[in-house]
């Protein structure tokens, strides 16, 4: 398991070396970009062309709250890029549903053709209970949860987390954190391989539907060739 595979920022944190935070072995960066429809990080920008950089893999995460969604989802794509190999969505306001953060990660999914990673914890597990949700459980996992000991998490929508943030405390490398020295690491169960073939997961194109045969079409028979006269040319089928 690697215990820094990632770290998500925000501009509360202060960064002095990604080169230094990946030589301690991180792996990637989700980083806050956009909350509501009114608001980007002022640090993003330069934060990604520096993680990138320094060869790290980069995604951004936007932060519900209530409101439009497809406006909110909108707003996020047009802040980051229709390019990203990572989006997530940051699902901590209670007073957003489950419907609500459906209608979110299906806008941005439909705006980019990448699956969407839903970030959250409590409101997440209160949300959904013991309950399977058919939809969400074509989403990946973020997992928010802080101790020491194993995890819990709305098992019959996702049988298994893909990050899980364990702590606020983390230490690493050329990355101080906030003010107060907090800093949010995640795990990853898996080697640094599979994160990297991971990260960026596009949605498949649905197959064109298959016309319907609706019984045998007799053949046609082929006009006779007239003695000397030329050949039509078939047209190009697309």
């Amino acid at each position: 398991m690697l215990d820094k595979a990632v770290v998500d920022l925000s501009h509360w944190d202060e960064v002095d070396s990604f080169e230094d935070a990946k030589d301690d072995g991180v792996v990637g960066i989700i980083h806050k970009a956009t909350e509501s429809n009114n608001y980007f990080d002022p640090t993003y920008n330069q934060r990604k062309n520096d993680a990138l950089a320094a060869g790290l893999l980069w995604g951004a995460y936007h932060f519900l709250r209530p409101g439009d969604m497809k406006d909110q989802a909108q707003y996020f794509v047009s802040k980051v890029g229709q390019n990203l190999d990572l989006y997530a969505a940051d699902h901590e306001d209670e007073g957003v549903s489950l419907e609500d953060l459906k209608t979110f990660l299906g806008e941005v999914k439909r705006l980019t053709g990448k699956s969407p990673v839903i970030y959250s914890g409590h409101v997440l597990k209160e949300q959904l209970g013991d309950r399977r949700d058919s939809e969400l459980s074509q989403y990946r996992l973020w997992l928010a949860q802080y101790t020491s000991g194993a995890p819990s998490w709305p098992k019959a929508t996702f049988p298994k987390w893909w990050l899980w943030q364990y702590t606020e405390h983390g230490e690493c490398d050329g990355i101080p954190g906030d003010s107060e020295g907090n800093l949010d690491l995640n795990k990853y169960t898996g080697t640094k391989q599979q994160l990297i073939d991971e990260w960026s997961e596009e949605v498949p194109p649905k197959p064109a539907p298959r016309a319907k045969r609706r019984g045998r079409v007799p053949k046609r028979k082929k006009p006779k060739a007239k003695a000397g006269g030329a050949r039509r040319k078939r047209a190009n089928r697309n």
